[in-house]
């Protein structure tokens, strides 16, 4: 406690997972070395350039041929986070009180999760790249987000006294203003290329080769959010609040996902002239804003450790 009613503090978290749970398709064979070759457009006719992408891509048939995937529920993942938390608040009195704290982080994993059990869905997008070699998936986590900081402040007018007209004492008497800020810094995406490039049945987490797991960045989050009531009292035993709440005040496009596929895979055409396997020009729109943020933090003082939106 610094002064009355108001503290700060500092807060030093860390997490390590070992033997952590996830899914792994056990029904491949060795991957082979293959090179694909990017062309310039999407039809027959297109001219390769001179950019070539290496994919270690497995081949068919599967060791168990009566089987297309075999999920396999194994402890071999791994996780590690490192938070410093800054908090500064005021406790109510005197009518108002805030809350402050702000976050920086660092969360790491090799893609942890158990949970993929439906094969081609939004499952599949759960499981590691290479099934067979998992050392390129430790990197940052899907759940990092490095930077975060929230306001939050509570003020109420408690009863007017700076009139001896009732009336005025009434319509000036008993408000509450409450409101939030949060800013935080982007979530992770990697650059994918579709189609599924390495045949190993999934097509949602082929990475353009020469990147990383999660390299990039959305851009950083800026919320407000704004509530005012009024207490209107009937005698000593009855009240009527009313509210009005404001989410995202500046209206301030805060993006939730964005197009992450760089490259799309294109099968072999017939000629003339014969194409092999190949890839697309890279997309216009990776990086583009997919999906944004709807709905904004509650009014509940959360520390800035909390990391849902």
């Amino acid at each position: 406690e610094i002064f009355k009613n108001t503290t700060v503090s500092v807060q030093y978290t860390m997490f390590r997972g070992v033997d952590l749970s996830r899914t792994r398709n056990a029904n491949l064979s060795a991957p082979v070395t293959t090179t694909l070759t990017v062309y310039d457009g999407t039809t027959a006719t297109s001219l390769p350039t001179t950019t070539t992408f290496t994919f270690q891509r497995f081949s068919n048939p599967r060791p168990l041929t009566s089987f297309q995937r075999i999920s396999l529920f194994e402890s071999s993942a791994k996780s590690q986070y490192h938070g410093l938390t800054f908090e500064f608040n005021k406790r109510f009195a005197d009518r108002w009180q805030f809350n402050t704290s702000y976050t920086i982080s660092n969360a790491k994993d090799d893609k942890p999760d158990q949970t993929s059990v439906v094969p081609g869905g939004g499952d599949d997008a759960k499981i590691a790249e290479n099934q067979f070699d998992l050392t390129g998936e430790y990197g940052r986590s899907d759940l990092d987000v490095r930077h975060r900081f929230i306001f939050s402040a509570v003020y109420e007018t408690g009863t007017f006294k700076h009139s001896e007209n009732k009336v005025v004492r009434a319509l000036l008497s008993d408000y509450v203003f409450t409101g939030i800020l949060v800013a935080q810094s982007g979530t992770a995406y990697s650059a994918l290329v579709s189609g599924d490039p390495n045949a190993d049945g999934i097509t949602s987490t082929d990475r353009v080769p020469g990147t990383l797991r999660n390299q990039y960045s959305t851009p950083a989050a800026y919320i407000v959010d704004l509530r005012a009531g009024r207490i209107i009292r009937f005698g000593e035993r009855y009240r009527l609040s009313l509210f009005a709440e404001g989410f995202n005040i500046f209206n301030r496009s805060n993006i939730a996902t964005v197009n992450n596929t760089l490259y799309a895979t294109l099968s072999a055409t017939a000629g003339p002239p014969a194409l092999p396997l190949r890839l697309g020009p890279a997309a216009a729109n990776f990086g583009t804003p997919r999906t944004f943020i709807s709905g904004s933090p509650s009014f509940s003082f959360n520390s800035s450790y909390n990391r849902e939106f």
